[in-house]
């Protein structure tokens, strides 16, 4: 891909000028009269906004270009800025175009050398360390390690070593724990008593079961002191017709049959003492 023709209207204090171009092309002139603003603007109209740090001193007019440029390559033709961007079309970083296709006032160096090599042999390799270790750095920050491989132990960590050689102190002590219990026979007491909890939970299940047993035989027996209960209001209700009086009259007629009775009885004495009178009257007249 190359450029073959691009115009530059407004720039700075650059002429409004048409530019074709072959395969070789040498821009000349004397001091001031806007050779590297050339340059410039068509790294604008490449690239778009650039940084300083890109291409030094390249913003010297904040203002952006005016104009077209054409390239042409194995796919046809492409005018930009109606085309979008460079970077648009091709896979390239601001650093790499400066790095590799723009050589500016005689400066033959490579701007942030090693770090544009490491990105270019990425780039050719397929390999992505610095991505790899960003994620390494990430995983180190979930996981609370340090570089040299050591737990952190800072307030972002929430002392994340301290708390960790407490664990292993506490898992140190139930292991000596576990040590006595098993020298001392504390395993088969804790079996034990397991079992005497399970031995007072049956007879606490059977004591429920005689005690609802019991509260059974009560409220049947209750239940049939009711019934007989009522039926013996049922039967006391076949007497509610008899008043007041008639009771008066009642206990009258009982006092005077009782005491009749015991005339009666005093009769009946008496008679039976006449009777032997007679019976030895009797005798004696006979």
């Amino acid at each position: 891909m190359k450029i073959s023709e691009f115009q530059i209207t407004r720039y700075g204090p650059l002429k409004a000028e048409r530019y074709l171009l072959s395969d070789f092309n040498l821009f000349w002139g004397k001091n001031e009269e806007g050779k590297t603003l050339t340059i410039d603007a068509l790294i604008k109209m490449l690239l778009g906004k650039v940084r300083d740090r890109d291409f030094f001193n390249i913003n010297r007019v904040e203002e952006m270009p005016e104009g077209y440029m054409i390239l042409e390559g194995e796919q046809g033709t492409v005018k930009l800025p109606e085309r979008g961007l460079l970077t648009d079309e091709l896979d390239l970083t601001p650093q790499e175009f400066r790095n590799i296709f723009v050589i500016r006032n005689s400066d033959l160096s490579l701007e942030q050398e090693g770090q544009f090599y490491t990105s270019v042999t990425h780039r050719l390799t397929g390999l992505k360390t610095e991505e790899i270790d960003e994620v390494i750095d990430v995983l180190r920050d979930i996981a609370s390690i340090t570089p040299t491989g050591i737990f952190k132990d800072d307030a972002s960590s929430r002392k994340l070593k301290t708390r960790l050689e407490r664990a292993e102190a506490a898992q140190k002590n139930m292991d000596d724990l576990l040590s006595t219990v098993a020298e001392e026979g504390l395993d088969e007491l804790e079996e034990r008593l397991v079992e005497c909890r399970e031995e007072i939970r049956d007879l606490q299940e059977k004591e429920s079961m005689m005690e609802a047993a019991r509260k059974r035989e009560t409220y049947e027996k209750g239940k049939e002191a009711l019934k007989d209960l009522k039926e013996a209001r049922e039967k006391a209700e076949e007497y509610i017709v008899f008043t007041e009086e008639d009771e008066e009259v009642w206990r009258k007629q009982e006092f005077e049959w009782q005491k009749c009775t015991e005339e009666e009885e005093n009769l009946k004495s008496s008679l039976e003492e006449l009777e032997e009178q007679q019976k030895e009257a009797e005798e004696n007249y006979s």
